[in-house]
């Protein structure tokens, strides 16, 4: 399956790296680099993510990330803000915009498109699970907050223990690996095993 990914920013070399370094067979990329044709394309691509520049021109990639949330048939599109070293991100403007992360540029493209693509498979499964039963309230107690709120919680949460399952497993192989010995025994300068 390939994912809709959209590229919005003014850099042509951010652009560059990603289409190099983007499989097309996973997927298929839109670039903008403006925020105000962005905006109008968005409803008919349908993307699965945006990567998308804090200062782009138009349209900032705060706004963008705004009008995409309220958009409710583009509410499961992952986004991923891009900021310049020198740029600071603010909290405050991206308050309540659920995104994935904050990408300092320059960055590793294929290490992006792991992670990436990483993350989009990890939503397209959560989205295939049946859907949960109503919660039924207990007697004297509030059902908890629904909608998109609760929904951003449970997906924060989810991203921090699989975020943390990784760590662990990174960190299992790394130790196994430093426990392993070569195979053979010692060699002499010509790359023959040494005679004992």
């Amino acid at each position: 399956m390939t994912y809709k990914v959209i590229v919005a920013d003014a850099s042509p070399s951010v652009r560059k790296a990603v289409e190099l370094s983007f499989p097309e067979s996973e997927f298929e990329l839109f670039f903008f680099d403006n925020g105000q044709e962005l905006a109008r394309a968005l409803p008919d691509i349908h993307p699965d993510a945006l990567l998308i520049g804090l200062s782009l021109p138009g349209l900032d990639g705060y706004r963008a990330a705004a009008l995409l949330r309220e958009m409710k048939t583009l509410n499961r599109t992952s986004v991923f803000f891009l900021r310049g070293a020198f740029e600071a991100f603010d909290e405050g403007r991206a308050a309540g915009l659920d995104h994935e992360e904050v990408v300092r540029k320059p960055f590793d493209s294929v290490a992006l498109a792991r992670r990436l693509k990483s993350i989009l498979d990890r939503n397209r499964d959560i989205l295939s699970f049946p859907a949960p039963p109503e919660p039924q309230a207990l007697p004297g107690r509030p059902l908890p907050a629904g909608g998109a709120e609760l929904a951003s919680v449970v997906r924060k949460e989810v991203d921090g223990a699989f975020a943390a399952l990784e760590e662990r497993v990174r960190a299992a192989v790394l130790r196994d690996l430093a426990g392993r010995k070569p195979a053979g025994g010692k060699t002499g300068r010509n790359g023959r095993k040494a005679e004992r």
